[in-house]
């Protein structure tokens, strides 16, 4: 399996209309597409995750306006006491002990055009682990072709053997370390394919300087 540290869906870049990042967006999910192709699933293991996306439905649900409350309600409304609660508050109250909650799909009635189409083939699904209450984001496949519950007990036998976090995350955090030569090539491929506004003067004698010590 192969797992990644955050984010698998990348919204910020998927809802970007800038040409360069519609680009690597799609290159992105075409990597993901090979994964399927290879039958390695690939799962975005979000610690601590602050979403709300199932709880702001569940709020909808309860509330007693004609026009649920996009907001904190001013005055006193009966969703009122469920803005205090994200989903992983919600999943961790009702999960049991290496259990994964129902599979569900964001939708967003903006996202449209660029790589909205391969986005809505990502899916999520929280897990609860002995450590704390984590959110996995994978493609739709996964579940479909039954190999979901499979990558949920390795993501639980990683936990265990990195005493709460998945070890082969920490050890690529030991490994990922970029040197000065390193961070100034990545820096330069950045500023070439204009991604990156080229520095100012000061900021890249700082670099010079940071390269000498």
């Amino acid at each position: 399996m192969a797992l990644v540290d955050g984010s698998l869906m990348q919204l910020p870049l998927v809802l970007s209309k800038e040409a360069e990042t519609v680009e690597l967006t799609r290159r992105y999910f075409g990597l993901i597409e090979k994964f399927r192709q290879l039958r390695v699933p690939v799962v975005g293991y979000i610690s601590q995750p602050a979403s709300v996306m199932v709880m702001r439905s569940i709020r909808m649900l309860g509330c007693e306006q004609a026009l649920p409350c996009e907001d904190f309600p001013v005055e006193g409304c009966s969703c009122t006491p469920l803005w205090s609660v994200d989903d992983a508050d919600l999943f961790w109250e009702i999960l049991e002990n290496g259990h994964l909650s129902p599979m569900f799909e964001p939708t967003f009635s903006n996202l449209k055009g660029g790589s909205a189409e391969e986005f809505k083939g990502l899916v999520f699904s929280y897990l609860a682990t002995p450590h704390e209450l984590v959110r996995l984001e994978y493609p739709r496949w996964m579940a479909d072709e039954g190999v979901l519950a499979k990558a949920a007990r390795i993501a639980l036998h990683q936990c265990w053997l990195g005493k709460g976090y998945p070890n082969a995350l920490t050890l690529a955090h030991g490994h990922a370390v970029l040197h000065n030569s390193d961070r100034e090539a990545y820096y330069f491929l950045l500023e070439r394919a204009g991604l990156m506004r080229k520095t100012t003067e000061k900021a890249h004698g700082k670099r010079l300087i940071g390269q000498a010590i």
